[in-house]
């Protein structure tokens, strides 16, 4: 066979057998070195990966401090763990993981805000709704201690709902996390997270940069193009609400493990000749938390398993045409007809702000759009 012929159905294999990425909507001037896409180039790339401590640390905040090289990738991550306070059943929130310690981030450079989005960790379990059950329990669970793979519950008994077509029709919902469900207490089953996400084990996890701040999932920052400093700033949760024990609550107190919190970084190198025209006249755009908001109107789920009802339950609203607010502002009503009067409730509302960020001769020019 002609090596040429050969050399183009080779090409033409490779290119079917490419997952297709969709592109990334156009902004304003963001060159194509600092979208998070493919990108068509036969220019060898250096990555190169170090892990730093937080400058500031304590049980309520760490700072940390990004090193002004190369270009920094979206997914580098930061770790996080907890003191076990006994040998007890206890563990993140499945349906939010270790992001349950997170309260407040922001991403700054110098004294200007890229992005802050404040009660990260409720907000975490509003977004984890929109992660396929495969991605939940075989990556999430292990890296960020987040699992809420939903599965139908089947039992080939007899003497329960259902009678012998228990193992062919599913009886309820219930949770997959790579381990059988025992007996339980009655005709309910129960089922438990693997050891290693324990808090008794001492589990170590992770949060991709871009998860905590959305805008980095189109955009990489410039590091080698920025003169100012650029930080990373976490507000920890309160420490009774960071965990919890198998009852399905929040209980006792768990302490940051200072030692654990690091920042994996990994930088980006092309050849000095094209980060060097890069550097010419380029601009940033700071977009809106584009990860969850295309996704409104998923239902929930109408019956739920043991220890899942009514966690699946958000009402979400968005301005069609991106348009602005006026001085008026926004007015939402709810009206809520069969809330217990006993019980106390609150109500948590996330204001989405549009800002464009501007790099220009290595210092950042922010505004709200």
């Amino acid at each position: 066979m002609d090596p040429q012929v050969s050399a183009q159905m080779d090409s033409a294999e490779t290119e079917t057998s490419m997952i297709e990425r969709a592109p990334v909507p156009q902004g304003p001037m963001v060159p194509d070195l600092l979208k998070v896409s493919p990108m068509t180039t036969s220019t060898a790339t250096d990555v190169e990966t170090s892990i730093t401590d937080p400058v500031v640390i304590s049980d309520t905040f760490c700072r940390f401090v990004l090193l002004n090289k190369g270009i920094l990738h979206s997914h580098s991550k930061i770790t996080l763990a907890v003191t076990k306070p006994d040998d007890l059943q206890r563990f993140f929130p499945p349906n939010v993981g270790v992001a349950s310690l997170i309260k407040r981030c922001a991403l700054k450079v110098g004294t200007k805000t890229l992005q802050e989005i404040d009660g990260y960790n409720y907000l975490t379990a509003y977004k984890s709704m929109f992660i396929n059950n495969e991605h939940q329990l075989e990556r999430e669970l292990p890296q960020s201690g987040r699992c809420i793979a939903h599965e139908f519950r089947y039992s080939d008994a007899t003497d329960t709902s259902g009678g012998a077509s228990n193992n062919t029709r599913a009886f309820t919902y219930g949770l997959s996390t790579g381990k059988e469900y025992d007996g339980g207490d009655g005709a309910v089953p129960n089922v438990e997270l693997p050891d290693f996400a324990l808090i008794k084990n001492s589990p170590v996890f992770q949060i991709a940069l871009a998860d905590l701040f959305p805008m980095l999932k189109q955009t990489q920052l410039p590091l080698y193009m920025m003169k100012e400093q650029v930080s990373i700033e976490l507000h920890f949760a309160d420490a009774g609400e960071r965990c919890q024990s198998a009852s399905g609550v929040a209980s006792g107190t768990y302490a940051i493990d200072q030692n654990e919190v690091k920042f994996i970084a990994d930088y980006i190198y092309y050849p000095q000749n094209m980060m060097d025209a890069y550097a010419e006249g380029t601009a940033l755009t700071g977009d809106r938390f584009m990860g969850y908001i295309q996704s409104e109107g998923r239902q929930a789920l109408a019956t739920a398993g043991r220890g899942v009802e009514g966690r699946f339950g958000w009402l979400s609203n968005r301005l069609n045409r991106n348009e602005r607010v006026n001085s008026r502002g926004l007015e939402v009503y709810y009206k809520y007809d069969t809330l217990d009067n006993q019980a106390a409730y609150t109500q948590r509302s996330w204001l989405e702000l549009v800002k464009i960020t501007q790099l220009n001769g290595g210092y950042i020019f922010s505004a709200l759009a």
